[in-house]
């Protein structure tokens, strides 16, 4: 199992952004401070997402790669984040080797099944409610992320609707970080917003 050194992981949305400006964003905020970027971009053609990893990757952040095992092996990037309903854990490691590799959860049963699968760590939610995460149904709220936390032994990044002051609440019920799309990508000031997500989640 690899371990997992961070706590704020960013999750990329091209889309909330004006064109071409989401290598710079991913710079600007892993020089800030940010350790871990998931480039999840789904819409892209091979040859494009595999371009856009390759600039993502010069960052000093770890670059985990949404559903595409060949674009992780590829680009090189640190680890694979598999949808959960997607590629077992198991068997993609026979594309990925020992690079991290992530899994979503929306439920305990999911979460228990990606750590038997050989997962290193979980993404949970929604925890709280945000329009990228209505197709999921209502949010799961505290209780139900601290019920998974206390149940699996890896790491759990809690995701949905997360604040500085909601990452600090996710981490006080068990989660190890937080998944955080538009409140970084679209922070006016990105060095004060990384702050107060390191701030409310401690070390590393």
């Amino acid at each position: 199992m690899q371990k997992i050194d961070f706590r704020l992981y960013l999750i990329t949305d091209r889309h909330l952004l004006p064109p071409n400006m989401l290598v710079e964003r991913v710079k600007v905020l892993t020089e800030c401070g940010v350790k871990a970027v998931q480039l999840r971009e789904k819409d892209l053609s091979t040859r494009e997402l595999l371009n856009l990893a390759q600039q993502i990757k010069n960052n000093s952040a770890k670059l985990f790669i949404n559903d595409r095992a060949d674009i992780t092996y590829v680009a090189n990037a640190d680890g694979l984040h598999i949808p959960e309903h997607g590629f077992p854990v198991d068997e993609a490691r026979k594309i990925v080797g020992d690079k991290i590799i992530g899994k979503s959860a929306h439920s305990l049963e999911a979460a228990l099944r990606a750590e038997e699968e050989g997962a290193d760590y979980v993404t949970f939610g929604p925890i709280y409610d945000t329009q990228s995460k209505r197709k999921y149904g209502e949010p799961f709220g505290l209780d139900k992320l601290k019920e998974v936390t206390q149940n699996i032994s890896i790491s759990v990044f809690a995701i949905g609707g997360i604040n500085p002051e909601r990452a600090k609440d996710c981490v006080d019920a068990g989660a190890s970080g937080v998944g955080v799309i538009s409140d970084l990508l679209l922070a006016e000031n990105p060095e004060f917003q990384v702050s107060k997500y390191l701030s409310a989640l401690g070390s590393l």
